[in-house]
């Protein structure tokens, strides 16, 4: 035969294994080819995934900007309840000093009035006990004059 291949059995035993070798790199490419595949649609699935991360951070910085907004229309409403609540407390402080005011003015008048009703009764027993004593002085002297006629 040829040096390389001195009997059929040595040429056979070569093929043969070749062949073991093709069929082991056939199915390595086979492999190679079913991970090819598996990788590019586990890149799809990526790219698909990045879409949702994306849409998400839209979606998260959408409701982030609507939380500060509606955090800063809140803070604005506190303090402007607050302005309101105290001008309110400010306004029942007036209100109440006012009517304190008011009320001692309105007791000092009654006082006065009840100090010139108790001098006017006072004065109206002293008028009272002058007039009985002229009525007295006048009864005498009508009946004295009665009596010396």
């Amino acid at each position: 035969m040829s040096e390389q291949f001195p009997s059929i059995r040595h040429l056979a035993g070569y093929v043969e294994t070749e062949l073991n070798r093709f069929q082991h790199l056939k199915m390595a490419i086979a492999e190679v080819s079913t991970l090819l595949s598996t990788v590019e649609d586990r890149k799809q699935q990526l790219v698909g995934y990045e879409t949702k991360i994306t849409e998400a951070q839209m979606r998260l910085h959408e409701a982030t900007t609507t939380f500060e907004r509606f955090t800063a229309d809140l803070t604005q409403k506190r303090r402007d309840l607050q302005a309101v609540f105290q001008g309110e407390q400010q306004e029942r402080q007036k209100a109440r000093e006012a009517f304190e005011s008011e009320k001692a003015e309105r007791q000092r008048q009654a006082n006065e009035q009840v100090a010139q009703q108790h001098e006017l009764e006072r004065h109206v027993v002293e008028k009272q006990k002058e007039l009985d004593g002229l009525q007295q002085r006048l009864k005498a002297a009508v009946e004295g004059a009665l009596h010396g006629r």
